[in-house]
């Protein structure tokens, strides 16, 4: 059975490339269209290529067969270009359908194109370089003259393509026309060129517009790409930069993670280059732009202090250049520079080193430091006082370079235990760590921020004083909630007045201190405190609840009782006393270890109530220490502690105003106590956190800051372990502006055989001048 198309007409096929029945063949082969044809789904097509002379003058060329995918649809086939060039003249393309139904014929000439000449960079070498030092301007492009392919007016569109050093497409084109007799020239700019290292260059031939025979025509000519190597002209490379420069110092902070150099130059890939930082010599980069490199952290850190040049060197095709030079200035470390670290001992109990409780080496660390690298060395030691009172020195690292392993973890060296045994007890030690960031000698070496540590060696006994008593014996006037202030008259103090183990508030009324009333010892004598308005409430809150405590208690006369309650920790009440003569009152924990917090006293008369002699049990054991003691506070850090300062030996207490650790000022040494009266806080108490009896001699440097001298009286507390009393000594002293050295070294000013030193106090009489007065080198001898 036949198909339905059978004698139905194929439309010729179509081939866009020919031109008034000409096709010029060159290398690229020839599509053949085939459409409207009335093939169905799974025909089968060829298209054939054939010789209309007689004879034919060679044979015809069959395309392989496709197989049409839906009914009539467009089939595309490429005829080789090699084919056609093979069988040249006039024949016809046309195709079958199932090899019997042929379509209508195209007629065509074949002609073979001549083959283009290549395109030309003129200025080139004869190897293809092109050397950009001999240029004076762009480069030229150049078409040869070529009439039977280019006849007069055809376009000539030049092209090229290269890649710069990021591999970014550096491309082009440019149009020229022919003349006919002349080759074609354009320029190729400058600029392109000295982006790229190679360049690929090409045109294509357009004959649209040109005046000539038809059949001459050759519409897709083009050649093929030509490669060119470009050699760049001498470079004067531009100078570096460094990122973490502030001005034109590096600041060893910023270039902890070490100095990041960076050259904006227009390098290519091949780019062989070298960084040189000072004396350090990168290893070989290649080119990129922007290039960034990182000189070490210990390269940068072999520089401090020092001005450096920075430059880079640039290898291009073999021809090296350098760059101009960034000078610049490594900042260094000052000695004790804050922003390196501290050693320390890792045993340390704040400032204090308490080796009867750790039987092993302690060990001093070191946290990794700023520019830390393994050229460095160091010297890491401990310096204190021998039991004789010698200065001694342990000497852990030695100008010893820096370990792979302290990188990451910083230094961290045993001391044998013996070692610091044999150092005097309750004497100051000094950790001390220096780096030389070149390498070498000790000379160069930069002092790390001093550790300074109160030793303890093992004296056996644990710290802690059994009993603390106060007799108010060093203040005078207002006490607590209302009062005097020299310069702003009447204050209401709503914190109350710290005493050394206590703070009393007033709750109403008014709290004074002055000489007491006759008659009332020994639970009332000397300065004590009282009130004068019936109902006045005071409370007395102790630092630690204690398991006892007593107080001396003046009421104004019987019928006129003083009201006492004590509280435990909850508040909860522990006992109530009610006295209208005078006398002691006790209160002590309860069975059930509940212990006295705190003691509210008023008068339920209209009168005055008087109390004094407070005595409080601390539930601790004495520690007592049997060598003499020296306080130089050098291992105390700056700084403002508020009115209480406490540490490993001593409590410090001023009344209401700042303690300051200061840097000592002419006459001392090192660190003293500051104490800013403005002009109130009068009073100043040293409490000794052990027990002691001196027998030779109790010191204490003072200077005042003020221009105008004032007075004051220096007073040392003894305390009676029998009786539990407190026995005083006095110095009145003159305190100006120049440091004076206060001595208890006379028989009757030294403790006596059952006393120990309850605390020193200092009471000046600055009235409103505003003084800072320094303490420093306090010793128990």
């Amino acid at each position: 059975m036949r198909r339905p198309y059978l004698f139905a007409t194929n439309p010729p096929p179509i081939v866009d490339a020919a031109s008034d029945g000409v096709l010029i063949v060159g290398s690229t082969d020839i599509d053949v269209v085939c459409e409207g044809h009335e093939a169905l789904k799974d025909d089968h097509m060829i298209v054939r290529w054939r010789s209309i002379a007689s004879p034919p003058t060679w044979t015809p060329y069959d395309t392989e067969p496709q197989t049409v995918p839906r009914n009539r649809y467009p089939m595309t086939f490429a005829v080789p270009a090699a084919a056609l060039k093979d069988r040249p003249g006039e024949g016809v393309f046309e195709y079958t359908v199932n090899d019997d139904d042929l379509s209508d014929p195209l007629r065509l000439e074949v002609r073979s194109a001549t083959r283009l000449a290549p395109a030309i960079l003129v200025e080139a070498e004869a190897d293809d370089t092109l050397y950009l030092a001999d240029l004076t301007g762009d480069a030229t492009l150049r078409a040869e003259n070529q009439p039977e392919l280019m006849p007069p007016g055809s376009a000539i569109v030049f092209e090229w393509e290269g890649r710069d050093a990021q591999g970014a497409p550096v491309t082009g084109s440019v149009t020229g026309y022919t003349n006919g007799h002349d080759p074609t020239d354009k320029p190729l700019p400058y600029g392109d060129l000295e982006r790229v290292e190679d360049i690929a260059v090409r045109y294509r031939v357009d004959t649209t517009q040109a005046r000539v025979p038809a059949t001459r025509r050759a519409t897709r000519m083009e050649t093929d790409w030509r490669f060119y190597r470009v050699v760049p002209r001498a470079i004067t490379w531009p100078a570096p930069g460094v990122i973490e420069l502030t001005g034109d110092t590096l600041v060893p902070v910023a270039a902890r993670d070490g100095a990041t150099v960076e050259i904006l130059a227009d390098l290519v890939a091949s780019d062989e280059v070298r960084i040189v930082f000072g004396d350090y010599t990168s290893p070989p980069l290649n080119g990129s732009r922007p290039l960034r490199h990182v000189v070490p952290p210990g390269e940068v850190a072999r520089h401090l202090n020092s001005s450096v040049v920075v430059q880079y060197s640039v290898i291009r095709q073999g021809r090296e250049g350098e760059s101009a030079p960034l000078p610049i200035h490594v900042g260094g470390f000052q000695q004790d520079d804050p922003q390196l670290p501290q050693p320390r001992i890792d045993i340390e109990e704040g400032d204090l080193i308490d080796l009867r409780h750790h039987d092993q080496d302690p060990h001093v660390v070191v946290a990794p430091w700023i520019l830390m690298a393994t050229r460095q060395t160091v010297w890491l030691s401990i310096d204190g006082l021998d039991k004789n009172g010698e200065l001694v020195s342990i000497r852990l690292l030695v100008g010893e370079p820096v370990r792979d392993a302290w990188l990451g973890t910083g230094i961290d060296v045993a001391v044998p235990h013996e070692k610091m045994q044999a150092l005097r007890d309750r004497s100051s030690i000094v950790v001390t760590c220096e780096v030389n960031f070149r390498g070498g000698d000790h000379a160069d070496a930069v002092i790390f921020r001093r550790r300074t540590y109160t030793l303890r060696t093992g004296s056996g006994v644990a710290p802690g004083r059994a009993w603390e008593a106060d007799d108010l014996e060093d203040f005078v006037g207002p006490l607590a909630n209302r009062w005097w202030h020299a310069l702003k008259g009447w204050r209401w103090d709503t914190t109350g007045v710290r005493l050394r183990f206590m703070t009393i508030r007033q709750l109403s009324g008014d709290l004074y201190a002055n000489r007491a009333n006759a008659g009332l010892a020994p639970y009332i004598e000397g300065n004590a405190a009282y009130s004068f308005e019936g109902g006045a409430k005071t409370k007395i809150v102790l630092d630690t609840p204690a398991p006892y405590v007593r107080i001396g208690v003046g009421p104004v006369g019987p019928g006129i009782p003083t009201h006492l309650v004590a509280y435990d920790e909850s508040g909860a009440r522990i006992d109530i006393v009610e006295r209208d003569t005078p006398g002691w009152v006790e209160f002590k924990a309860q069975a059930n270890g509940r212990t006295v917090s705190r003691i509210e006293l008023w008068s339920l008369g209209h009168g005055i109530a008087w109390f004094d002699n407070i005595l409080v049990e601390t539930g601790e054991n004495w520690s007592l220490e049997p060598e003499p003691v020296f306080e130089d506070f050098d291992h105390l850090e700056r700084g403002n502690y508020g009115p209480r300062l406490e540490f490993a030996t001593w409590s410090i207490n001023a009344d209401r105003v700042d303690i300051e650790v200061a840097t000592a000022p002419g006459g001392m040494v090192g660190h003293a106590i500051a104490i800013h009266m403005d002009p109130e806080g009068h009073v100043h108490q040293f409490t000794p956190r052990f027990a002691i009896h001196p027998n030779q001699s109790i010191q204490l440097k003072i200077r005042g800051s003020a221009a105008t001298p004032h007075s004051a009286v220096v007073r040392v507390a003894y305390f009676n372990r029998d009786d539990r009393t407190l026995r005083a000594v006095t110095r009145t002293i003159s305190v100006q502006q120049g440091t004076q050295l206060v001595t208890f070294n006379r028989p009757t000013d030294l403790p006596r055989e059952n006393e120990i030193v309850s605390h020193i106090s200092v009471v000046h009489a600055n009235g409103s001048q505003p003084v800072t007065v320094f303490y420093d080198d306090l010793s128990l001898v």
